[in-house]
């Protein structure tokens, strides 16, 4: 009933959610695949639905002392520079090497007509 339905299209990959929310989640999810297979009965997308609101909201109730982080930590403008700096020239090679490989591709294939 759900399968083509967009849901959590704009996780948010921080502050402890993969730790604390996705990665469960998908091992919910992977548990539910196995038992499937164990017991040879199709996925059911719907059972899945469910079982992964009760999942979603027994963690938005949780009130174990977890808190996550408000504050950035370290300095973006040096981790983005140093990003930068160690892959644009990965990425220029990469199409400098497509074009070369475009051009004597187009060179064969004109040397052949």
């Amino acid at each position: 009933m759900y399968p083509s339905q967009v849901s959590d299209y704009a996780n948010k990959e921080w502050s402890g959610l993969i730790s604390s929310f996705y990665a469960p989640r998908w091992r919910l999810w992977l548990n539910r695949l196995r038992q499937d297979l164990a017991l040879n009965r199709p996925y059911d997308a719907e059972a899945w639905r469910l079982q992964c609101l009760a999942f979603t909201y027994e963690w938005v109730g949780r009130r174990d002392g977890s808190s996550f982080p408000t504050e950035p930590k370290g300095d973006a403008v040096a981790l983005s520079r140093a990003a930068f700096n160690k892959y644009v020239p990965i990425v220029l090679n990469a199409i400098a090497g497509h074009r070369a490989n475009a051009a004597a591709a187009a060179a064969a294939a004109a040397a052949e007509s």
